[in-house]
Protein backbone atom coordinates (compact mmCIF):
# COMPACT_ATOMS: atom_id res chain seq x y z
CA UNK A 1 0.00 0.00 0.00
CA UNK A 2 0.81 3.90 -0.88
CA UNK A 3 1.32 4.91 3.26
CA UNK A 4 1.67 8.60 4.28
CA UNK A 5 2.78 8.04 8.16
CA UNK A 6 2.47 11.17 10.55
CA UNK A 7 4.51 11.24 13.74
CA UNK A 8 6.86 13.28 15.76
CA UNK A 9 8.38 12.52 18.65
CA UNK A 10 10.70 9.04 19.20
CA UNK A 11 7.23 7.63 20.25
CA UNK A 12 6.50 7.49 16.61
CA UNK A 13 9.74 6.01 15.32
CA UNK A 14 9.51 2.37 15.63
CA UNK A 15 5.89 2.32 13.60
CA UNK A 16 7.51 4.36 10.35
CA UNK A 17 10.85 1.89 11.11
CA UNK A 18 8.62 -1.20 10.96
CA UNK A 19 7.21 0.09 8.02
CA UNK A 20 9.86 0.50 6.02
CA UNK A 21 11.68 -2.96 7.25
CA UNK A 22 8.61 -4.61 5.99
CA UNK A 23 8.53 -2.92 2.43
CA UNK A 24 5.67 -0.61 2.44
CA UNK A 25 5.70 2.30 0.27
CA UNK A 26 6.31 5.28 2.37
CA UNK A 27 5.36 8.11 0.15
CA UNK A 28 5.72 10.80 2.63
CA UNK A 29 6.54 11.63 6.30
CA UNK A 30 4.42 14.66 7.62
CA UNK A 31 5.69 16.00 10.73
CA UNK A 32 5.71 19.03 12.71
CA UNK A 33 8.06 22.09 12.04
CA UNK A 34 10.81 22.32 13.91
CA UNK A 35 10.99 24.49 17.09
CA UNK A 36 13.28 26.07 18.95
CA UNK A 37 14.79 24.72 22.04
CA UNK A 38 18.10 24.18 24.19
CA UNK A 39 19.99 26.97 26.02
CA UNK A 40 20.50 28.47 22.43
CA UNK A 41 16.92 27.98 22.13
CA UNK A 42 17.86 27.67 18.29
CA UNK A 43 15.46 25.53 16.16
CA UNK A 44 15.85 21.69 16.26
CA UNK A 45 13.95 18.98 13.73
CA UNK A 46 11.83 16.20 15.95
CA UNK A 47 13.31 13.27 15.87
CA UNK A 48 10.88 11.65 13.31
CA UNK A 49 12.04 13.94 10.59
CA UNK A 50 15.95 13.40 11.75
CA UNK A 51 15.23 9.51 11.34
CA UNK A 52 13.09 9.95 8.08
CA UNK A 53 15.91 12.25 6.50
CA UNK A 54 18.13 9.54 7.25
CA UNK A 55 16.66 6.78 5.67
CA UNK A 56 15.89 9.29 2.79
CA UNK A 57 11.72 9.56 2.67
CA UNK A 58 10.62 13.15 1.36
CA UNK A 59 9.69 14.70 4.68
CA UNK A 60 6.59 17.42 4.75
CA UNK A 61 6.39 19.81 7.77
CA UNK A 62 3.17 22.41 7.56
CA UNK A 63 2.35 24.81 9.80
CA UNK A 64 -0.80 23.68 10.12
CA UNK A 65 -2.11 20.43 8.61
CA UNK A 66 -5.51 21.87 7.06
CA UNK A 67 -3.99 24.11 5.03
CA UNK A 68 -5.83 23.95 1.38
CA UNK A 69 -1.96 23.77 -0.34
CA UNK A 70 -1.16 20.67 1.95
CA UNK A 71 -4.17 19.08 1.49
CA UNK A 72 -3.76 19.70 -2.37
CA UNK A 73 -0.03 18.03 -1.63
CA UNK A 74 -1.14 15.18 0.00
CA UNK A 75 -3.74 14.71 -2.77
CA UNK A 76 -1.03 13.99 -5.35
CA UNK A 77 0.26 11.58 -3.40
CA UNK A 78 -2.78 9.50 -3.95
CA UNK A 79 -1.97 7.31 -0.54
CA UNK A 80 -4.14 4.00 0.16
CA UNK A 81 -3.62 4.74 3.96
CA UNK A 82 -2.45 7.51 6.32
CA UNK A 83 -0.90 6.03 9.81
CA UNK A 84 -0.54 8.34 12.37
CA UNK A 85 1.35 8.15 15.45
CA UNK A 86 1.83 11.05 18.10
CA UNK A 87 1.76 13.49 15.26
CA UNK A 88 0.77 16.37 17.62
CA UNK A 89 -2.25 18.18 15.17
CA UNK A 90 -6.17 17.04 14.65
CA UNK A 91 -6.50 15.96 11.42
CA UNK A 92 -9.35 17.45 9.67
CA UNK A 93 -12.32 15.70 7.36
CA UNK A 94 -9.87 16.60 4.36
CA UNK A 95 -7.62 15.26 5.40
CA UNK A 96 -9.38 11.52 6.76
CA UNK A 97 -11.44 11.47 3.70
CA UNK A 98 -8.28 11.33 1.55
CA UNK A 99 -7.34 7.99 1.25
CA UNK A 100 -8.77 4.79 0.30
CA UNK A 101 -8.54 2.47 2.92
CA UNK A 102 -8.88 5.14 5.68
CA UNK A 103 -6.52 6.80 8.75
CA UNK A 104 -5.35 5.10 11.54
CA UNK A 105 -3.94 6.24 14.55
CA UNK A 106 -1.85 4.18 17.01
CA UNK A 107 -2.65 5.68 20.65
CA UNK A 108 -0.50 4.56 24.07
CA UNK A 109 -3.96 3.22 25.92
CA UNK A 110 -6.86 0.72 26.01
CA UNK A 111 -9.51 3.15 24.73
CA UNK A 112 -11.60 4.14 25.45
CA UNK A 113 -9.96 5.10 28.85
CA UNK A 114 -7.25 7.57 28.59
CA UNK A 115 -8.25 9.29 25.79
CA UNK A 116 -6.01 12.75 24.98
CA UNK A 117 -2.36 14.24 24.60
CA UNK A 118 -0.38 12.25 27.80
CA UNK A 119 -2.01 8.43 28.69
CA UNK A 120 1.54 7.02 29.58
CA UNK A 121 2.02 9.84 31.97
CA UNK A 122 -1.79 9.64 33.56
CA UNK A 123 -1.66 6.04 33.57
CA UNK A 124 1.22 5.77 35.85
CA UNK A 125 0.02 8.36 38.13
CA UNK A 126 -3.12 7.67 38.96
CA UNK A 127 -1.51 3.67 39.87
CA UNK A 128 -2.75 1.47 36.73
CA UNK A 129 -1.65 -1.90 36.65
CA UNK A 130 -1.61 -2.31 32.98
CA UNK A 131 -2.18 -0.38 29.93
CA UNK A 132 -2.06 -1.27 26.05
CA UNK A 133 -2.03 -0.07 22.77
CA UNK A 134 -4.93 0.80 20.57
CA UNK A 135 -4.98 0.91 16.88
CA UNK A 136 -8.50 2.96 15.82
CA UNK A 137 -9.55 4.74 12.87
CA UNK A 138 -9.34 8.32 12.87
CA UNK A 139 -12.37 10.52 13.45
CA UNK A 140 -13.14 14.04 14.24
CA UNK A 141 -13.74 13.76 18.00
CA UNK A 142 -10.48 13.19 19.83
CA UNK A 143 -9.70 9.27 20.04
CA UNK A 144 -13.11 8.19 19.40
CA UNK A 145 -12.80 6.59 16.35
CA UNK A 146 -14.16 2.46 16.08
CA UNK A 147 -10.97 -0.01 17.78
CA UNK A 148 -9.17 -1.64 14.80
CA UNK A 149 -6.94 -3.79 16.89
CA UNK A 150 -5.55 -3.83 20.78
CA UNK A 151 -2.62 -5.03 22.42
CA UNK A 152 -2.60 -5.21 26.31
CA UNK A 153 0.50 -4.06 28.65
CA UNK A 154 1.80 -4.71 32.56
CA UNK A 155 3.16 -1.86 33.99
CA UNK A 156 6.35 -2.85 35.72
CA UNK A 157 6.68 -1.70 39.49
CA UNK A 158 9.04 0.65 38.70
CA UNK A 159 8.40 1.85 35.17
CA UNK A 160 8.53 5.58 34.72
CA UNK A 161 6.52 7.23 31.72
CA UNK A 162 10.05 7.39 30.13
CA UNK A 163 10.73 3.44 29.98
CA UNK A 164 6.62 2.88 29.34
CA UNK A 165 7.20 5.21 26.17
CA UNK A 166 9.40 2.70 24.94
CA UNK A 167 7.64 0.29 25.56
CA UNK A 168 4.19 0.86 23.91
CA UNK A 169 6.15 2.19 21.13
CA UNK A 170 7.43 -1.06 20.09
CA UNK A 171 4.25 -2.87 20.95
CA UNK A 172 2.85 -0.39 18.99
CA UNK A 173 5.07 -1.05 15.65
CA UNK A 174 4.21 -5.11 16.30
CA UNK A 175 0.11 -4.41 16.34
CA UNK A 176 0.36 -2.19 13.23
CA UNK A 177 2.59 -4.12 11.14
CA UNK A 178 0.08 -7.35 12.45
CA UNK A 179 -2.86 -5.23 11.54
CA UNK A 180 -1.63 -4.11 7.99
CA UNK A 181 -2.50 -7.34 6.21
CA UNK A 182 -6.26 -7.48 7.24
CA UNK A 183 -6.99 -3.47 6.22
CA UNK A 184 -5.19 -3.59 2.77
CA UNK A 185 -7.66 -6.75 2.02
CA UNK A 186 -10.26 -5.03 3.95
CA UNK A 187 -11.28 -7.49 6.62
CA UNK A 188 -10.59 -5.18 9.54
CA UNK A 189 -14.11 -6.09 11.97
CA UNK A 190 -14.70 -2.49 13.30
CA UNK A 191 -15.22 -1.82 17.30
CA UNK A 192 -17.20 0.48 18.31
CA UNK A 193 -15.67 2.33 21.38
CA UNK A 194 -18.28 2.34 24.66
CA UNK A 195 -17.99 6.14 25.38
CA UNK A 196 -19.50 5.81 28.62
CA UNK A 197 -16.43 4.52 29.97
CA UNK A 198 -14.05 6.98 28.26
CA UNK A 199 -11.47 8.58 30.80
CA UNK A 200 -8.81 11.33 29.60
CA UNK A 201 -5.25 12.32 30.08
CA UNK A 202 -4.76 16.24 29.53
CA UNK A 203 -1.80 17.80 28.92
CA UNK A 204 -0.14 17.91 32.30
CA UNK A 205 0.02 21.10 33.74
CA UNK A 206 2.46 22.81 36.49
CA UNK A 207 -0.40 22.21 39.27
CA UNK A 208 -0.63 19.02 38.31
CA UNK A 209 3.00 17.95 39.15
CA UNK A 210 3.63 19.50 42.21
CA UNK A 211 4.10 17.12 45.50
CA UNK A 212 1.75 17.23 48.07
CA UNK A 213 3.20 15.42 50.97
CA UNK A 214 -0.05 15.09 52.64
CA UNK A 215 -0.39 11.86 49.95
CA UNK A 216 0.74 8.74 50.24
CA UNK A 217 3.84 7.65 49.79
CA UNK A 218 2.45 5.57 46.98
CA UNK A 219 0.47 8.55 45.38
CA UNK A 220 3.73 10.53 45.57
CA UNK A 221 6.13 7.54 43.89
CA UNK A 222 3.57 6.85 41.33
CA UNK A 223 3.64 10.87 40.42
CA UNK A 224 7.68 11.33 40.23
CA UNK A 225 7.36 7.67 37.81
CA UNK A 226 4.70 8.98 36.02
CA UNK A 227 6.12 12.57 35.46
CA UNK A 228 9.90 11.50 34.54
CA UNK A 229 11.67 12.22 32.34
CA UNK A 230 9.29 14.80 31.64
CA UNK A 231 8.23 17.55 32.95
CA UNK A 232 8.98 16.57 36.49
CA UNK A 233 7.34 16.29 40.08
CA UNK A 234 8.32 18.89 41.90
CA UNK A 235 8.55 20.20 45.69
CA UNK A 236 10.21 23.50 47.38
CA UNK A 237 13.71 23.69 49.47
CA UNK A 238 12.95 27.05 50.74
CA UNK A 239 12.35 29.18 47.88
CA UNK A 240 13.95 27.04 45.56
CA UNK A 241 11.76 24.56 43.08
CA UNK A 242 13.31 21.29 43.45
CA UNK A 243 12.61 18.62 41.17
CA UNK A 244 12.11 15.04 42.41
CA UNK A 245 13.36 12.57 39.98
CA UNK A 246 12.97 9.23 41.45
CA UNK A 247 11.73 8.00 44.69
CA UNK A 248 11.46 4.70 46.85
CA UNK A 249 8.23 4.25 48.82
CA UNK A 250 8.65 2.59 52.40
CA UNK A 251 6.90 2.33 55.59
CA UNK A 252 7.02 4.67 58.24
CA UNK A 253 9.36 4.70 61.00
CA UNK A 254 8.70 7.74 62.64
CA UNK A 255 5.69 9.43 64.21
CA UNK A 256 4.54 12.86 65.44
CA UNK A 257 6.40 13.94 61.65
CA UNK A 258 5.15 16.57 59.42
CA UNK A 259 4.53 15.43 55.89
CA UNK A 260 7.22 17.05 53.66
CA UNK A 261 9.55 16.71 57.10
CA UNK A 262 12.77 15.23 56.25
CA UNK A 263 13.41 12.49 59.18
CA UNK A 264 16.74 11.27 57.86
CA UNK A 265 19.81 12.22 55.58
CA UNK A 266 21.13 8.33 55.02
CA UNK A 267 25.41 8.05 54.97
CA UNK A 268 25.20 5.98 51.90
CA UNK A 269 21.91 6.43 50.09
CA UNK A 270 18.72 8.94 49.99
CA UNK A 271 17.17 11.39 52.56
CA UNK A 272 13.83 9.99 53.67
CA UNK A 273 11.05 12.26 53.76
CA UNK A 274 7.55 11.45 56.02
CA UNK A 275 4.43 11.63 53.83
CA UNK A 276 0.50 11.38 54.55
CA UNK A 277 0.97 7.92 54.96
CA UNK A 278 4.76 6.16 55.11
CA UNK A 279 7.68 7.39 53.72
CA UNK A 280 9.41 8.13 50.70
CA UNK A 281 13.62 8.07 50.02
CA UNK A 282 14.56 10.38 47.92
CA UNK A 283 17.18 8.89 45.12
CA UNK A 284 17.51 11.93 42.64
CA UNK A 285 17.15 15.43 42.61
CA UNK A 286 17.28 18.35 40.37
CA UNK A 287 17.70 21.93 41.52
CA UNK A 288 16.37 24.59 39.42
CA UNK A 289 19.00 25.55 36.96
CA UNK A 290 21.27 22.77 38.36
CA UNK A 291 22.04 19.32 37.02
CA UNK A 292 20.30 16.08 38.07
CA UNK A 293 22.20 14.37 41.23
CA UNK A 294 21.47 11.52 43.02
CA UNK A 295 19.97 12.27 46.59
CA UNK A 296 23.25 11.26 48.53
CA UNK A 297 25.06 13.64 46.11
CA UNK A 298 22.93 16.58 46.82
CA UNK A 299 22.77 15.76 50.61
CA UNK A 300 26.63 15.93 50.62
CA UNK A 301 26.45 19.30 49.01
CA UNK A 302 23.46 20.88 50.64
CA UNK A 303 22.60 21.27 54.41
CA UNK A 304 19.35 19.12 54.85
CA UNK A 305 19.29 18.54 58.92
CA UNK A 306 16.36 16.23 59.61
CA UNK A 307 13.68 18.60 60.52
CA UNK A 308 13.70 20.47 57.62
CA UNK A 309 10.08 20.78 55.49
CA UNK A 310 10.05 20.43 51.92
CA UNK A 311 7.22 22.43 50.27
CA UNK A 312 5.60 25.46 50.78
CA UNK A 313 2.41 27.33 50.93
CA UNK A 314 2.16 29.44 47.18
CA UNK A 315 0.65 27.84 44.76
CA UNK A 316 1.96 27.33 40.69
CA UNK A 317 -0.49 28.47 38.12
Amino acid sequence: MRIIFMGTPQFAIPSLKALVEKAHEVVAVVTQPDRPAGRGYRPQAPPVKNWALQHGLPVLQPRHVGEEEFVTQLKQLCPELIVVAAFGQIIPRTILDLPLRGCINIHPSLLPRYRGATPISWAIIRGEEKTGVSIIYLSEELDSGDIIAQVEVPIAPFDTAGSLTEKLAEEGANLLIRTLPEIAANKIQRRPQEHAKATYAPPLKKRDTLIDWNKSAREIFNLVRGTNPRPGAYTYLGNKLLKILAVKPQESSCRDRKPGEIVEVKRHGGWVVETGQGEVEVLQVQLEGKRALSGEEFARGHRLPPGTILGRESSPT
